[in-house]
């Protein structure tokens, strides 16, 4: 009688974890979708218009800058009163790989940079992130295994 009692009980967790999973997917395919499509997007900037009093008023909440081949050159974040929150811009090698983040301060100064390797298969194998002076604030190393 015990093992049909916690049987059910599983039966009942999984059948509660399938919508969760369905939504979850559906959610990342969404996400998906709104990627740009390869050179036709050259920017996209999210807007909120909030009404307060009566009044509508827009606040800029994210901007994000697409190169030609559609990878993200600049991504800025705004706060609630339209002010620089964060504030990255990314530079790619030929082959499309992010070899270069470069984070700024909200005053417009450089706050950190990251600069990344690969391996001949294309798998990033190093970050290394450095102060505005120059000196390594952190760098982690990726190692693979193949079959």
């Amino acid at each position: 009688m015990k093992s049909n009692w916690i049987l059910t009980k599983v039966i009942a967790r999984i059948s509660l974890l399938i919508p969760l999973m369905a939504i979850m997917l559906l959610g990342n395919k969404l996400q998906a979708q709104e990627l740009p499509q390869t050179g036709k997007i050259k920017s996209v900037t999210e807007v909120v218009i909030e009404s307060k009093g009566g009044k509508e008023t827009e606040v800029r909440k994210s901007f994000r800058a697409y190169n030609e081949k559609g990878n993200l050159t600049e991504e800025i974040e705004y706060d609630d009163d339209g002010k620089i929150k964060n504030h990255t811009t990314s530079e790619y090698n030929e082959k499309q790989q992010k070899v270069k983040e470069t984070a700024f301060l909200p005053d417009g100064k450089i706050e950190s940079i990251a600069l990344y390797t690969y391996d001949p298969e294309g798998n990033r194998i190093s970050k290394t992130t450095m102060n505005k002076d120059g000196s390594v604030k952190s760098k982690k190393v990726f190692h693979y295994e193949y079959r």
